[in-house]
């Protein structure tokens, strides 16, 4: 092998290197700005909707879900509850624990109508509540 073909050789390896060097930077660039997107590389979203792993939830019905809140407020046990709403008694306290507290709603995803939920609590008049303790007393007293 000559010399002209020895520097020939090396000019051509080094071109190749430098080549695939510039497209590892332009694949890298490509990635950072799909990213910034909120795409993976494959152009599949990388979070959310769409996502592989995005798990949307048991869609509530409104009217069931606050048929099992009126209940509660009414007396009748987390425990009985639930049923009404057709959903796990884990889940049904968690929904109700973050209806009652915090900022009052749960928004519209977790519904099938797609609106949010407000919490309003309207108190019993005093004439429930006096229906209420007689009929405790009287189960009391039949024991």
């Amino acid at each position: 092998m000559t010399n002209q073909e020895i520097i020939a050789t090396l000019s051509f390896k080094k071109s190749e290197k430098i080549k695939k060097a510039s497209d590892e930077v332009k694949r890298k660039q490509k990635e950072k700005e799909m990213r910034k997107r909120g795409l993976a590389p494959d152009g599949s979203p990388v979070s959310g909707k769409g996502h592989k792993c995005y798990y949307s939830g048991k869609k509530l019905d409104r009217e069931k879900f606050q048929m099992a809140i009126d209940a509660v407020f009414s007396g009748i046990p987390i425990r009985k509850a639930y049923k009404l709403s057709g959903l796990s008694e884990p889940t049904f306290t968690k929904y109700a624990r973050q209806l009652c507290s915090g900022d009052c709603m749960l928004p519209g995803e977790r519904f099938t109508d797609g609106k949010p939920m407000y919490f309003t609590y309207n108190p019993p008049s005093e004439l429930t509540l006096i229906k209420r303790e007689l009929d405790r007393l009287e189960k009391k007293r039949k024991k």
